[in-house]
Order: C-alpha cells, then sequence, then structure tokens
C-alpha cells in the first residue's frame, strides 16, 4: 500500500522579508554598516500599535535624548558619519522607520502619514520620553515636522535634513530616477539611483566612499529581499502647517540638492516656519550626511 506523507509547513520569515534566506541576506549587510558605527551600540525591538520597532542605542543614559529618523530604504545605521559626536553629549535613539526597510517589523502597510503620528508617542511612551529632540533626514525629516506639528509638547527641537516634501514637492525627475529601484530590485539601479543623488564624482575621501558605497548595497540588498509596506509618499506641508510648527528647527540642504530645488525650499522655510535657523551647505546634494558629517554635527551641536 502507498502511503503518502505530508510535509510540514515551513515557518514563514517575519513580515515584510520575502524568504529566510533573504533575511539572512539582508541582516549580514546590515551588520556590515552598523560595523562602520565607532561606538559600541545596543539593540533595542519594542513593541508598537504598528508593530515592532527596532533601535540602535548609544550615548550615556542620561544625556538628553535624540531620536534619529533615517531616509527612504536606508535604515538607521545610515547615521554612522555622524553618530560618534551626537553621541557625546545625547542618548542616541536611531530607529528603523517601521514599514521601511530595515529590522523593524510592521504588522500591515502604511497609506498615510496619521499612523506614523501614532507609532511615534508610541515609542516615546515606551522610552519614557516626556520630551526629546528630533533629527531627520528626507523621509525621516518629513516624519519629524510633521511629529513637531502633531504632537509639540513632545518635541523640544528639530533638525531637517533635506526634508523629503515638507517645503516643496518633489521634483518629478528625482521620482522618475527613483522609479526604476522599486520596479526592477537589482543592485544595478538602486547604485544608479543614488549615485545620482550624490557627488560621489567630485569627493576624494576615501571614507566618503566606503559608507557611502556600504549604505548603498545595504539598500540594494533590501530591495531584492523586502515587500515594501510604506504606500505614501511626502507630501508638501501648507502654509498653515509650516506656521503651526513652533518647536526651534534647524534646517540644512545641500546646494546641489535634487529632491527640490534647494534655495526655494530655504525661502519658503524662513517664510513660514517661526523658529527657524536655515543654512545651505556646500558640495552636498542628497547624499549630505556623508558629504558633509563633520559641518552637520557640528552644526546639530551648535543648535540642540
Amino acid at each position: 500500500m502507498q502511503r503518502f506523507f505530508l510535509k510540514s509547513p515551513e515557518k514563514r520569515p517575519p513580515y515584510p522579508f520575502k524568504s529566510h534566506e533573504g533575511q539572512e541576506a539582508y541582516r549580514a549587510a546590515y551588520d556590515h554598516m552598523l560595523s562602520h558605527w565607532p561606538i559600541p551600540v545596543e539593540s533595542v525591538d519594542i513593541p508598537t500599535r504598528l508593530g515592532q520597532t527596532h533601535l540602535n542605542v548609544c550615548g550615556a543614559k542620561n544625556a538628553p535624548p535624540l531620536l534619529l529618523l533615517h531616509g527612504f530604504n536606508v535604515s538607521s545605521t545610515m547615521w554612522a558619519p555622524m553618530i560618534g559626536p551626537l553621541s557625546r553629549k545625547f542618548r542616541i535613539y536611531a530607529i528603523d522607520i517601521i514599514g521601511d526597510i530595515g529590522l523593524s517589523i510592521p504588522c500591515r502597510p502604511l497609506y498615510s502619514i496619521a499612523p506614523f503620528m501614532e507609532w511615534l508617542s508610541d515609542l516615546f511612551d515606551a522610552l519614557s520620553l516626556k520630551k526629546a529632540h528630533l533629527v531627520g533626514l528626507s523621509f525621516g525629516g518629513w516624519l519629524a515636522a510633521n511629529f513637531a506639528l502633531h504632537a509639540p509638547r513632545r518635541v523640544d527641537k528639530i533638525g531637517l535634513l533635506a526634508p523629503g516634501g515638507t517645503l516643496l514637492s518633489i521634483s518629478p525627475l528625482f521620482l522618475l530616477q527613483a522609479t526604476p529601484v522599486g520596479l526592477f530590485a537589482n543592485h544595478y539601479f538602486t547604485h544608479r539611483f543614488f549615485k545620482w543623488a550624490s557627488l560621489h564624482q567630485h569627493i576624494d575621501n576615501p571614507i566618503y566612499h566606503e559608507q557611502f558605497n556600504t549604505m548603498i548595497d545595504q539598500a540594494a540588498a533590501g530591495e531584492r529581499c523586502f515587500r515594501q509596506c510604506i504606500r505614501v509618499i511626502p507630501s508638501k506641508m501648507s502654509d498653515t502647517q509650516l506656521r503651526h510648527i513652533t518647536a526651534p528647527t534647524l534646517l540644512l540642504v545641500g546646494k546641489q540638492e535634487v529632491i527640490y530645488n534647494p534655495v526655494k525650499a530655504i525661502n519658503r522655510a524662513k517664510w513660514l516656519i517661526p523658529n527657524l535657523q536655515a543654512e545651505l551647505l556646500p558640495h552636498a546634494s542628497h547624499d549630505l550626511v556623508f558629504a558633509q558629517s563633520k559641518l552637520i554635527s557640528q552644526r546639530l551641536l551648535e543648535f540642540l
């Protein structure tokens, strides 16, 4: 008599990873980027209404708290060029944004800004933070500006580094250049996009190239291994919204920025945001955290 045996179902990888192999490959790329951090780091996972959030934490426990929100698709490890100076003054909570590529595990896709505001409130509560500084790059800058509007009593000061949307709509050319990355998840298109949005050809510093290329490799691994859960593009905030950002704000944008016109973005911010310091940084595009890490660290340490 022929016997049939049912195979035990394979345990699924944690959402949003596509496979266990992909999860392992991405974790290796993530850890490689994290190895560029010059200081010891503690990994923390916090449950929230949107899922489990991963943070890389460093700095003295009794230091003022500073939350870092990364750019789209690159995870909290991207703060490697600046984490040393910042951690000497602050207790750093570098967050893997829920739904984006990183080690946070969302429970569902995200279609609007509102769930992110609940999520950040959950993190503040879980970390027992009544108030903290927020610094965000690109997509993270958009989240920081919106949270300063959403929960002004919880935000001390904010640093916006080339915030996505927020001040101006994202350039159609930027979106066009980014489209192949989403359609064709491979190393070539990810590298082509990040290099297009940078000044890498004009920078001689080998540390810049090592860290920037490692970050791009991590992003490429994430593109291949993840199901993207963020279904919202950072939008331009209204005049009224920007006028109601009461937290002291530092805005830094590279002179060669490609996400929008940097001069127009700075001018609109100066016109509308009440407590603003703003500066156009020389020799920097959307890679400003890598291209001008020392200058940005200095400006943040002076401001916060």
